[in-house]
């Protein structure tokens, strides 16, 4: 249980940095990112399910639906309403690890190439 109070905490961190926000835009920055609100949503939303708190939970997914940018990506958001958040729909969570910020679908992928660590573009 500690693990999902941790990221349940952290996903109400980034909710605030947000500060109403509907995404953040890292690409200002050299990244080929934005953190979307309903990702967040998302994400808390399946912690608060873990946790035993299904109401907050769906809340949250009906917020996360709400906010979506980029229909293809963020039909996971309906697919787990439909599903009633069933345990199983984890396997779709767009927070996968500390390392891996977003789950990179093709779709998301192949709009940018890949780069090395020294910053040259990787061949595919």
């Amino acid at each position: 249980m500690g693990d999902f109070e941790e990221a349940l905490a952290n996903f109400n961190d980034t909710l605030l940095y947000l500060r109403g926000n509907r995404y953040i835009n890292y690409e200002q920055l050299g990244l080929k990112f934005r953190l979307f609100s309903c990702e967040v949503l998302f994400n808390r939303g399946l912690c608060y399910i873990y946790l035993q708190q299904k109401v907050a939970g769906m809340s949250d997914l009906q917020y996360a639906s709400k906010e979506k940018v980029t229909p293809e990506v963020h039909d996971v958001i309906d697919d787990a309403i439909k599903d009633d958040a069933e345990v199983r729909i984890l396997s779709n969570a767009f927070i996968q690890s500390e390392r891996l910020l977003i789950n990179c679908r093709d779709i998301q992928c192949s709009r940018y190439p890949s780069e090395s660590s020294t910053g040259q573009t990787a061949p595919k």
